[in-house]
């Protein structure tokens, strides 16, 4: 299976946003995850799967943003039917996404790993959507920018 990745606008974009002061803040780096699951087999196949779920959203996320920017191009019921796919994939992979997520926090906690981080993930007591789509997307930028494999 090919290595999913995120396009170069994608970096571009998310450094203009981090430029203009929005904070796009995570509550934990990659290098600090992949400390922290560093020896344990479960633990560091979670935070492969999960570092390959926050790729594929992240570039799920751009590439739905860049057919917003197309949405004149068709007709309205073409645009309801092309929308309405990708929508579904789109809540598709956020929801295996967020999987993947508690997966990881899940093997942590049982590899009696740090897992505060997760608390920022969930302030409700359960993983959100929004917070666990921004983790996903801003980690993947950072590990771009770092050039993390």
């Amino acid at each position: 299976m090919e290595k999913p990745t995120v396009p170069e606008d994608f970096i571009k974009h998310t450094q203009e946003k981090i430029e203009k002061g929005q904070d796009l803040s995570i509550p934990i780096s990659e290098h600090e995850l992949i400390t922290e699951c560093e020896g344990d087999e479960l633990c560091e196949r979670a935070l492969n799967d999960f570092f390959d779920y926050s790729v594929r959203y992240a570039a799920d996320v751009w590439e739905m943003k860049m057919l917003f920017a197309e949405k004149n191009k068709y007709s309205t019921e073409e645009w309801q039917d092309i929308y309405g796919k990708a929508d579904r994939a789109r809540s598709q992979l956020h929801d295996t996404l967020i999987d993947s997520i508690a997966i990881l926090i899940r093997q942590m906690n049982r590899a009696e790993r740090d897992t505060d981080w997760a608390r920022e993930l969930m302030p409700a007591g359960k993983l959100e959507r929004a917070y666990c789509g921004k983790f996903a997307i801003m980690l993947t930028y950072s590990r771009y920018v770092n050039d993390i494999e």
